[in-house]
């Protein structure tokens, strides 16, 4: 079984490689490397950028974000510590890095031995709430890019691209029958004439 994992695994670098380098090609044949990504889930994504640009600032979408945080907490969170996370994502667009920093470090203080408590088998008992805090720690340094450089004008969310991408990908669907290289080259073409 470890030996299938592998496979996988190194098929997967192969392919995403494959598409870096494609992606590479297109940015410098047509001259449109991108100057402000804004990414919908941070992690992987910010590594890849961060590689192919390492000068280029990340800005990680701000619903995204929330939706993360939502998924964890639901609507309607229980605990006190719940609602002040929720609290806090309630106040997300107003706050500035600082503000915000000093708010997470608040709820890590005021709610430290809560977080702390385990169940009988010795596992975190309110791990959803660990979960939320520490994507939001994790992440902080990428949520509030758009305030650091606001000479580039980045936009807080995605929104703006996922319109651009449901356009690309309803003209792609329609050409499923290309071959690879043909499906590349229309690719490309989109991205140098949007």
């Amino acid at each position: 079984m470890a030996g299938g994992q592998d496979r996988e695994n190194r098929g997967h670098e192969n392919r995403l490689a494959a598409l870096t380098n494609a992606r590479m090609e297109i940015f410098e044949r047509y001259d449109r490397r991108p100057k402000k990504p804004a990414l919908a889930k941070a992690g992987g994504a910010v590594e890849l950028v961060k590689t192919l640009f390492p000068d280029m600032p990340v800005q990680m979408c701000v619903f995204h974000q929330k939706q993360i945080v939502h998924r964890y907490l639901t609507g309607k969170p229980k605990t006190e510590c719940g609602i002040a996370i929720k609290n806090l994502m309630t106040d997300l667009m107003g706050l500035s890095e600082e503000d915000f920093s000093a708010r997470l470090q608040n709820i890590y203080d005021d709610y430290g031995d809560f977080l702390k408590e385990r169940n009988p088998q010795k596992q975190f008992r309110h791990r959803e709430v660990r979960s939320a805090l520490r994507s939001l720690k994790t992440n902080t340094r990428h949520i509030f890019t758009y305030k650091r450089h606001p000479e580039l004008a980045i936009p807080p969310t995605t929104n703006s691209c996922e319109g651009s991408f449901g356009h690309w990908k309803a003209k792609i669907t329609i050409h499923r029958g290309l071959a690879q290289k043909r499906r590349s080259k229309m690719i490309a073409f989109l991205l140098a004439n949007s």
